[in-house]
């Protein structure tokens, strides 16, 4: 199955995290959950501007930026929001949101005609198993579409 740096917006604001350790007993869990429901909560609460319908995510935050990205989220106080809200902790469920919101924050937007090629090839967005931490992450169109999302539930 072939996956995709974009994800549906809707389906990516459902996104929460009651947990996370990499590794039994390596991470501290105890005060991971945050004051917020989902990452939309999230994205709403610090006024970020995010990408619809279709954003990039950049899991492990592994990717490139221009001055000009970061320099313009300056005029939304938006680095100033991340760091406050990071501030509560090492390990926290806030560290897993902004995670899922630096390649929006610093990629230039998709282009909307691009957006109809994104909804038209990647008929799947997942939120189900191994995606549940990925949710929202779109998928290519298997031929068998219908069978496999029967099988799954969804």
């Amino acid at each position: 199955m072939s996956i995709s740096i974009y994800h549906d917006y809707p389906k990516l604001r459902t996104f929460h995290n009651e947990g996370y350790s990499r590794e039994k007993d390596r991470d501290e869990t105890s005060g991971f959950k945050s004051k917020y429901k989902s990452l939309g909560e999230f994205w709403d609460d610090l006024e970020l501007i995010i990408q619809r319908p279709f954003l990039p995510v950049c899991y492990g935050g592994i990717f490139m930026t221009t001055r000009y990205q970061i320099e313009k989220q300056n005029r939304f106080n938006t680095w100033k929001k991340l760091v406050d809200v990071l501030a509560r902790g090492d390990n926290i469920e806030e560290g897993h949101f902004v995670e899922r919101t630096w390649s929006t924050l610093l990629s230039k937007p998709v282009n909307p005609e691009k957006n109809f090629y994104l909804a038209e090839r990647n008929g799947l967005k997942r939120c189900i198993g191994y995606f549940m931490g990925r949710c929202g992450i779109l998928t290519i169109k298997p031929w068998n579409v219908d069978a496999m999302l029967a099988k799954q539930g969804s």
